[in-house]
């Protein structure tokens, strides 16, 4: 069974964000710091940018989205997913992926 949640605490997932915001400090090397991805962390530091510090915090529900808002969201422009998934609302791009 999958099992849901970050190995990084709230605080670990805060202090790497403010890192690469306040410090400037590049993503790969505060990735490879934090022992995780440089995906996971760009996903950390939009949350952060478009919530603030409970854009961080971990949802304990799966969040349905209907059909056609994620169709509309992919549909809209040529943007990647990340920018498809803020601009809609859409809490991971990996919602809008087959």
């Amino acid at each position: 069974m999958y099992k849901r949640g970050s190995k990084h605490s709230l605080e670990e997932r805060d202090q790497a964000v403010r890192q690469v915001i306040d410090q400037n400090q590049s993503i790969q090397w505060v990735a490879k710091n934090y022992e995780t991805s440089r995906t996971t962390l760009k996903t950390w530091v939009r949350k952060y940018k478009a919530e603030g510090f409970d854009g961080l915090k971990e949802s304990r529900i799966w969040k349905l989205y209907p059909t056609e808002l994620k169709l509309e969201a992919v549909q809209d422009g040529p943007s990647s997913f990340a920018g498809c998934s803020q601009r809609y609302g859409i809490s991971d791009e990996s919602v809008l992926r087959l």
